[in-house]
C-alpha cells in the first residue's frame, strides 16, 4: 500500500514537473515573441522623431519668413510716414497737403495687400511642406479583408410583420398611474 501511494505521489510530481516545464516554455515563448514586437517599435518611434524634427524645421522657417515680412512691412511703413511728413512740412496750403497725401493713399493700400499676399504664400508653403512631411508618416490602410464567400441557404423566409407601435400615453394617465401606485405602496 505505501509503495502503491509512493508511486502515485511520483507520478504526480513527474506530472506537475512536466506541466511547469512545459509554462516555463510557453512563458520563455511569449516573452521572446513580446521582445521582438518591442524591437519592432525602434523604426515607427525613429520615424516620428524625425518627422518632429521635419515639422520644426518647417515652424522655423515660416516663423523666420514671416519675422523678415514684417519687418519690411514696418520699414516701408515708416519710410511712407517720413514722406508724408515731408509732404505736410513742404506743402503751401491745404489744398496741396491733402492732395499729396491723396496721391500716396493707393501706394499705402498697395503695400498692405501685398504684405498680406505674401503671408499667405507663407502659410500655403507651409501647409504644403507639413503636408508631405505627415504624409510620409502615415502608415497607409491596411486592405479589407476578403469576405469568405457566402454559404448558400434555402430560400429566405419572409420576415414577420411588426405590430405597429403603442402611442405613448398622455401625461394625465401617467400622473393618475403614479398616484395609483403610491397609494397602493402607502397602504
Amino acid at each position: 500500500m505505501i509503495a502503491t501511494i509512493e508511486k502515485f505521489t511520483q507520478d504526480i510530481k513527474a506530472e506537475s514537473q512536466l506541466f511547469a516545464d512545459r509554462a516555463i516554455e510557453r512563458l520563455r515563448a511569449a516573452t521572446l515573441q513580446t521582445a521582438a514586437f518591442v524591437a519592432k517599435g525602434k523604426g515607427p518611434v525613429r520615424k516620428l522623431a524625425n518627422t518632429g524634427i521635419k515639422l520644426n524645421n518647417i515652424s522655423h522657417k515660416s516663423v523666420e519668413k514671416f519675422v523678415k515680412l514684417q519687418a519690411a512691412a514696418i520699414e516701408g511703413a515708416v519710410d511712407a510716414s517720413a514722406k508724408h511728413l515731408e509732404q505736410t512740412a513742404k506743402a503751401d496750403n491745404v489744398r496741396s497737403l491733402v492732395n499729396g497725401q491723396i496721391a500716396t493713399l493707393p501706394a499705402s493700400r498697395d503695400r498692405v495687400i501685398g504684405t498680406a499676399v505674401d503671408s499667405v504664400a507663407i502659410v500655403r508653403q507651409a501647409g504644403k511642406e507639413v503636408t508631405k512631411a505627415v504624409r510620409d508618416v502615415v502608415a497607409k490602410p491596411a486592405a479589407p479583408k476578403k469576405k469568405a464567400p457566402a454559404k448558400k441557404t434555402a430560400a429566405k423566409k419572409s420576415p414577420a410583420k411588426k405590430a405597429p407601435a403603442k402611442k405613448p400615453a398622455p401625461i394625465a394617465t401617467v400622473a393618475a398611474a403614479r398616484k395609483s401606485n403610491s397609494a397602493k405602496s402607502a397602504a
